[in-house]
């Protein structure tokens, strides 16, 4: 009875070790679910992948040179504040743009592109009428002049494609210039000509390392328009 134990501790021993060598291999092998496209490796914004994981994603970081055939096994595409040399189909397939450069290429904008503003206070942005802080510092460290900025689709520039979901704060005179966070749906007509095959988010908040913590609950509503 002692020895027919042994066996069956032997034999059940074995089948931990080989269930869990392919779950890792699996694992190790499957592809996550957020494309991180980078040009430049000191651009890679850890704290937005953190916000990725933390919402239960997994994360490829993935070169410009280095891009797949297709992303259809991925849940969407982000791209951050680089001015690529490589084409990334951002317009066919869910994606987050979160910065500056590419505006008139992917459509978001006409050909004077994206915008950008910066304050002596911490910026905010305008949600429904509603004020909300999303740095929280005015300046970087350092004790310099030089003020933490967001970007934003112009109102005079953005193309009709985009829908405002957060604009910038006011001006003493009452102007809002534009978009900070903007969606473009799947079908929205872009300004380049091309059909949006999948959701796009712009985001324009790039400071993450000064986010406050409504900044990144802004973002993970960018994260939640793209999925559906």
């Amino acid at each position: 009875m002692r020895e027919l134990l042994g066996i069956k501790k032997v034999e059940i021993a074995f089948l931990v070790v080989v269930f869990f060598v392919v779950f890792v291999s699996g694992f190790s092998s499957a592809q996550g679910d957020v494309a991180y496209v980078y040009k430049k490796e000191f651009k890679i914004d850890y704290n937005v992948i953190d916000v990725f994981e933390n919402l239960g994603f997994e994360v490829d970081l993935i070169h410009e040179d280095d891009q797949p055939s297709n992303y259809n096994d991925y849940e969407f595409i982000f791209t951050g504040d680089e001015n690529f040399d490589e084409d990334i189909p951002v317009n066919d397939y869910p994606s987050i743009v979160a910065g500056s450069f590419h505006s008139e290429t992917w459509g978001l904008t006409d050909g004077d592109g994206v915008s950008q503003l910066g304050s002596n206070t911490p910026l905010s942005v305008l949600v429904n009428g509603d004020e909300i802080q999303v740095y929280t510092k005015a300046f970087y460290d350092g004790g310099g002049t030089v003020s933490i900025p967001y970007y934003y689709l112009d109102e005079e520039n953005i193309g009709n494609a985009m829908e405002q979901y957060a604009a910038t704060e006011e001006t003493s005179s009452g102007y809002k210039f534009g978009d900070v966070i903007s969606f473009a749906d799947i079908g929205a007509k872009m300004e380049n000509g091309k059909t949006q095959d999948g959701r796009l988010c712009f985001f324009g908040i790039i400071e993450s390392y000064y986010w406050t913590d409504e900044a990144e609950d802004l973002f993970v509503d960018c994260i939640e328009f793209v999925v559906g």
